[in-house]
């Protein structure tokens, strides 16, 4: 389980619990590894965290 927590420009935070099962977690790696990947190819810092979020 992981939980994920955004900011809002104006502070309020709004968070979230993702569940996934510990079997998929190799796949869901790859996945992310994959998408990391594309990510890279975009020299821009920002643009690359804006997606991720």
């Amino acid at each position: 389980m992981r939980k994920i927590t955004l900011t809002c420009p104006d502070g309020e935070e709004t968070y979230s619990l993702v569940w996934f099962e510990n079997e998929n977690h190799a796949e869901i790696d790859g996945v992310v590894d994959q998408i990391l990947a594309i990510l890279n190819q975009y020299n821009d810092q920002q643009f690359q965290q804006a997606v991720v979020v």
